[in-house]
C-alpha cells in the first residue's frame, strides 16, 4: 500500500491483505479451539483478551493517527501485520493439534454442504455477524452527522467491546447451559432489536443502552 503507483495496485494491495486477515480469524480460532478441547485452555477468555486488545488499539491507534495523520495508517498495520507474524512462532508446539482425531478430508466436505442443519447455522449465523458489517462501516460516519465528537462515538464503540468481553469471559458455561441453537436464536432475536432501535437514532443514553447488545448480536452468535 505504501509503494503501490495506482488505484489497481492499491485495490490489488488492499484485495490481499484483506484476504489474508480474513483467513488469521479463523485459523485462529480454530487452533485455540482445539487447544480448548485438549484443556489447554479457555476459548472464550482467550477470545474476550484478543478483544481487550481490540479495544485498546482501537484507542491508542486512534489517538496516534489523530497525531500523525491517516498517511501513518499503512505504516502502522505493516508494523502490526509484523508483530503478528513474529508472534506466530512463539505459539505454544501442539496447543492447536487435533490430538486423537481422525484428519479432516475434503472429501467429507459435500456431506457438510448438503446438511440441512450446517446450511441453516450457516445462514443464520452470516446473517447476524454480516449485519455488523454496514454498522462498522457507516455508524461512525452517521454519528459524527448527528454531531457527535469522536470522543463520545469512541466511548459508544468501547461499550460494545467491553459489553462483549463480559459476554466472553463466561461463554463456556452460557454454551453448556443453553446449547448453541439457543445461543444462536439469542443473537438473531438481539440484533433484529438492535438494528430496529439504532434505526430509529434514538438519544445519546439509548444509544449507549442499545450497545450492549453487542453482547448478544456478536458474541452470542459467534
Amino acid at each position: 500500500l505504501l509503494i503501490a503507483p495506482g488505484k489497481v495496485l492499491i485495490g490489488a494491495s488492499a484485495a490481499l491483505m484483506m484476504w489474508c486477515f480474513g483467513l488469521l480469524v479463523p485459523l485462529t480460532d480454530t487452533a485455540v479451539l482445539r487447544a480448548d478441547r485438549n484443556g489447554l485452555l479457555h476459548y472464550g477468555q482467550t477470545r474476550a483478551a484478543g478483544s481487550v486488545f481490540f479495544l485498546a488499539t482501537n484507542i491508542l491507534g486512534g489517538a496516534f493517527l489523530a497525531q500523525a495523520g491517516v498517511i501513518a495508517a499503512a505504516p502502522a498495520m505493516a508494523i502490526a501485520a509484523s508483530f503478528a507474524f513474529v508472534m506466530t512462532f512463539l505459539l505454544p508446539a501442539g496447543a492447536g493439534h487435533r490430538g486423537g482425531a481422525k484428519p479432516v478430508s475434503w472429501r467429507e466436505a459435500p456431506k457438510l454442504v448438503s446438511s440441512p442443519v450446517f446450511l441453516i447455522a450457516l445462514a443464520s449465523a452470516g446473517l447476524i455477524q454480516g449485519a455488523h458489517a454496514v454498522y462498522y462501516a457507516f455508524s461512525f460516519l452517521r454519528w459524527e452527522q448527528l454531531g457527535y465528537s469522536t470522543l463520545v462515538i469512541g466511548c459508544l464503540w468501547a461499550t460494545g467491546v467491553i459489553a462483549e468481553i463480559f459476554l466472553l469471559t463466561r461463554a463456556r458455561g452460557l454454551a453448556r447451559r443453553f446449547g448453541p441453537a439457543t445461543m444462536l436464536a439469542l443473537g438473531g432475536v438481539a440484533a433484529a432489536v438492535r438494528w430496529i432501535a439504532i434505526g430509529l437514532e434514538p438519544p445519546l443514553p439509548v444509544l449507549f443502552a442499545v450497545q450492549l447488545m453487542h453482547a448478544l448480536t456478536f458474541a452470542t452468535a459467534y
